[in-house]
């Protein structure tokens, strides 16, 4: 359960986890739906976390989110490389708090195409798949 009454709190409090917290809490919103069965994805989202702990060279594994230039970096490891502008609409799109960073939530919010404005108190039906 998050805390925060709207679902823009509760994803700023989801966002001041640690990278390996807000993982943990994915794998098991979509636990039966996309990772029971799928040892890969499950592989994908650790290789993701440790990727994101091992740019943000300030905090690492204590981290939480990624400045814009980190997370450009970041972004390029883990998807693909693109051009500053396309990059910076990109990052526009993932920042969903407008805080000027990018949490491993709002990646992945943005990677799977979820409807993040679902954030609701059940765990299990937080996010739903567009």
């Amino acid at each position: 359960m998050l805390a925060g009454q709207t679902p823009t709190e509760r994803l700023v409090t989801l966002n001041k986890k640690t990278y390996a917290q807000q993982a943990k809490w994915f794998l098991d919103a979509f636990w039966t739906e996309k990772f029971e069965q799928d040892e890969a994805a499950r592989e994908k989202v650790w290789q993701q976390t440790t990727l994101m702990a091992k740019i943000d060279k300030s905090k690492g594994k204590h981290g939480c989110s990624l400045p814009e230039i980190k997370a450009h970096i970041f972004l390029e490891k883990a998807c693909e490389a693109v051009t500053w502008v396309d990059m910076r609409a990109t990052l526009k799109a993932i920042d969903i708090d407008f805080d000027k960073s990018m949490s491993l939530s709002e990646f992945f919010v943005f990677e799977c195409k979820l409807v993040w404005k679902k954030l609701g108190e059940d765990q299990k039906k937080i996010y739903e798949l567009t």
